[in-house]
């Protein structure tokens, strides 16, 4: 009887359990605001896709973009 009364009141194993327990309570609320934030990360991302879809680029180095949209048979100035 001694040995049950003993176990019942050690506390070795109850930091363990703590610390079980504030990580599975991390972990939970890690994957509420992702599950949260998910969508409108996803909206705002697809949003952009479209956006960048639209726009055409002229060019792709360092030219003067403003210049060619000007006069579209003219060649890109690239800037110094």
């Amino acid at each position: 009887m001694l040995a049950i009364s003993s176990f019942l009141h050690a506390e070795d194993g109850a930091v363990t359990v703590d610390w079980v327990v504030l990580t599975a309570t991390l972990v939970g609320l890690g994957l509420g605001v992702a599950i949260l934030l998910g969508e409108g990360f996803r909206t705002s991302s697809t949003e952009l896709q479209v956006e960048l879809s639209r726009n055409d680029i002229i060019c792709f180095d360092f030219c003067d973009r403003f210049a060619s949209a000007e006069d579209p048979e003219a060649e890109p100035t690239v800037n110094p």
